[in-house]
């Protein structure tokens, strides 16, 4: 018995100093992390909404930290390539993902080499943007119920970009689609850049986006902006009407941005990070840089984001179902 309760004290002791050790080890990779760069990789072009808030973001930690912090751009396969590199990066805290409402679309409409919930440790939300609809001054319609009485009377005459499939402007789009009864072509780019640069050009007719990107255009007469998805008007432009003024109050859609690790990254790595989010996110410049891009500083904390990834999941599931959404 006697050598029973002894076996028993020493796998306790030592289950003990190995819970010490990690967690040592844990505290001190976060004490003297980071001792080298760190990549942030972007799944989207250059250019857009998205890398244009990542660089800004890595900007700043590389003031605080006194280490490159480098964007990586690396877009394709519907965000899937960039993410995978992150995915199956070392769970070191030197990798990390800049993602938004895509990292839970994908799922539902590709075979992902990754499960977007388990394989990613949600570090922060960063910012959050409504979206905004803009068309080619071509198009004759200078208000949403405009827009829609000319879909209507001309089906499948509009196209259209997007970001690509099961991403934010495409979701948005077909959302209103199905909401006024329009058909409306869905042409997919790789970037927002480009689906801009189409719309500008006028190979497609309309796009429903964040508006870090539109606003230089609508600013110099080269879109007509719309309408605004959120509750209320941005204040870049005041004068344009959110959905629910302009007759479809069911149209509701706010895009986040944020920062992922690598399931089990130590955890005071992805505190030390958070806890930097909140300090930059709450300085009077990167405020400024944000709202210059209609974006809005969001904090969270890493559950906080993990309870936003899970609603979000289920929410564009059941909407991608309900749409019929399926890979083209």
């Amino acid at each position: 018995m006697k050598s029973i309760v002894r076996a028993a004290i020493l796998a306790a002791f030592l289950a003990a100093t190995a819970t010490a050790t990690a967690t040592g080890a844990a505290a001190g990779e976060a004490g003297s992390y980071p001792e080298r760069a760190i990549r942030i990789v972007s799944p989207y072009a250059a250019g857009g909404s998205s890398g244009t808030t990542a660089r800004v973001i890595a900007e700043q930690i590389q003031k605080a930290w006194g280490q490159a912090v480098i964007v990586d751009d690396r877009p394709g396969g519907n965000t899937i390539i960039g993410s995978n590199i992150v995915a199956r990066a070392a769970a070191d805290g030197y990798t990390l993902l800049w993602q938004n409402d895509a990292h839970v679309t994908s799922q539902y409409l590709f075979h992902t080499p990754y499960d977007a919930l388990k394989d990613f440790q949600p570090v922060a939300t960063v910012a959050s943007t409504e979206n905004l609809l803009v068309v080619n001054p071509e198009v004759p319609a200078n208000s949403v119920k405009e827009l829609i009485d000319y879909a209507k009377k001309h089906p499948s005459v509009l196209n259209y970009g997007s970001t690509g499939l099961g991403g934010p402007p495409h979701l948005a789009a077909e959302l209103f689609k199905s909401l006024t009864g329009t058909q409306i072509t869905h042409i997919p780019y790789p970037g927002i850049s480009p689906a801009l640069t189409a719309l500008v050009g006028g190979q497609v007719q309309m796009v429903i986006q964040s508006p870090s990107q539109a606003l230089q255009y609508v600013k110099t007469g080269r879109l007509k902006a719309l309408a605004v998805t959120g509750p209320r008007r941005l204040a870049a432009l005041p004068d344009v009407p959110t959905f629910a003024e302009a007759g479809l109050p069911d149209f509701q859609i706010r895009q986040w941005f944020g920062l992922f690790m690598p399931a089990n990254t130590p955890r005071p790595i992805v505190d030390k990070w958070n806890d930097e989010m909140r300090k930059l996110l709450a300085l009077p410049e990167v405020k400024a840089k944000l709202g210059a891009a209609g974006l809005d500083p969001l904090v969270s904390s890493p559950e906080e984001f993990s309870s936003i990834i899970k609603a979000d999941s289920a929410r564009y599931g059941k909407l991608i179902k309900s749409l019929g959404i399926k890979a083209e």
